[in-house]
């Protein structure tokens, strides 16, 4: 992942005249032409935790355990290139002793308020609690339940307007591997899984963002997801399946 970066970043700069500056959320490489921009940014998440066990095993099996832990250690990178219609987003965690590619998409802007097509790796837009940033939780992790519904990142193209900066109507419109992350990012089988959701965001709300730091007037987000599996894996089980949620 290193060298992908280093690589990214000396092709905007050998490409063409740029600039670097400061931002509140990171450093900014940018042409003179602002037809190329690089936005440099990553957080990192220290944790420790201490587990207790009640009772006494007489035979030494179980005991407390305390650790200090790094959950997430993120370097992301986004932009756009050549022309400011088409952007990208780069994500990799070296959280948790290891690195691993958590997004790399590129949307192509049809129209600003209303369509965007989205081609890479990222979260399948279902479950507002998946879809919602680490960042941007209360709690240091999502609920126990949030696995339950097999959301999470997919490779695939979607149809979308930008929902997760929750413009007053949102939508998107997905097809995918079906297979989530693999260890290789490379699935053997297609199993393609089609997800659609539909919100509506009330009064200036940030739908995804657990707090409410800014406060203001009433406000809510709602939003419905539907994902199908289709079962076209060539084996003999049927993995055709529907879920919803509100």
């Amino acid at each position: 992942m290193n060298k992908m970066t280093l690589t990214l970043t000396v092709a905007l700069m050998a490409l063409v005249s740029t600039s670097v500056h400061a931002e509140h959320k990171g450093f900014v490489i940018s042409s003179d032409d602002g037809n190329y921009t690089m936005k440099l940014g990553g957080r990192l998440q220290a944790r420790f935790t201490y587990d207790a066990i009640d009772g006494f095993d007489p035979n030494g099996k179980e005991y407390d355990k305390s650790a200090f832990n790094i959950p997430r250690a993120r370097l992301k990178l986004a932009g756009h290139l050549f022309d400011k219609k088409v952007t990208y987003y780069f994500q990799t965690d070296f959280g948790k002793g290891k690195a691993g590619l958590k997004d790399f998409f590129t949307d192509y802007i049809v129209h600003n308020k209303w369509l965007r097509i989205r081609a890479g790796q990222w979260k399948r837009p279902f479950s507002r609690q998946q879809l919602t940033s680490s960042a941007k939780q209360e709690m240091v992790d999502r609920a126990i339940t949030d696995k339950a519904f097999f959301a999470g990142r997919d490779i695939g193209i979607e149809l979308h307007n930008h929902y997760i900066k929750s413009p007053e109507f949102e939508y998107a419109l997905g097809i995918f591997n079906g297979n989530g992350i693999q260890k290789d990012n490379f699935a053997d089988r297609l199993n393609p899984a089609m997800v659609v959701r539909l919100g509506y965001n009330y009064g200036g709300i940030k739908g995804y963002s657990e707090a409410d730091f800014e406060g203001g007037p009433f406000r809510f987000a709602v939003a419905t997801s539907a994902l199908i599996n289709f079962d076209l894996d060539g084996n003999d089980e049927n993995d055709t399946a529907l879920m919803s949620e509100l």
